[in-house]
């Protein structure tokens, strides 16, 4: 794949990503912030690869409202793998925040 379709691909991924987002917005969960992460931001994605999203929102705080959003990606993209946090424990240093926090792109 050349580097224009790479960033072309990147550019639709962050596309549905965004459209995600507004989604879970537009169902009653406020998006303080949210990533694109994995091999997507990293740029060396192949075709089968997932779209690992980071979402944070005060509304993340019991399992009915993870089972929720997993269920709202059907809406948009199959592929889109949901990683979700409250804003305290996304402050809370562990490897996968760290991760976001270096290699993610922010979408919101």
């Amino acid at each position: 794949m050349s580097d224009t379709q790479t960033k072309q691909t990147i550019r639709e991924i962050k596309s549905i990503v965004r459209q995600y987002v507004r989604s879970l917005e537009e169902r009653n969960f406020p998006i303080k912030q949210a990533f694109l992460f994995g091999s997507y931001a990293k740029g060396n994605f192949k075709s089968h690869s997932d779209i690992d999203v980071c979402v944070i929102s005060d509304r993340f705080n019991n399992e009915k409202v993870r089972l929720k959003i997993w269920q709202l990606r059907h809406d948009i993209d199959i592929r889109i793998q949901p990683i979700i946090y409250h804003p305290r424990d996304f402050k809370r240093y562990d490897p996968l925040v760290h991760e976001i926090m270096t290699h993610g792109i922010r979408i919101k």
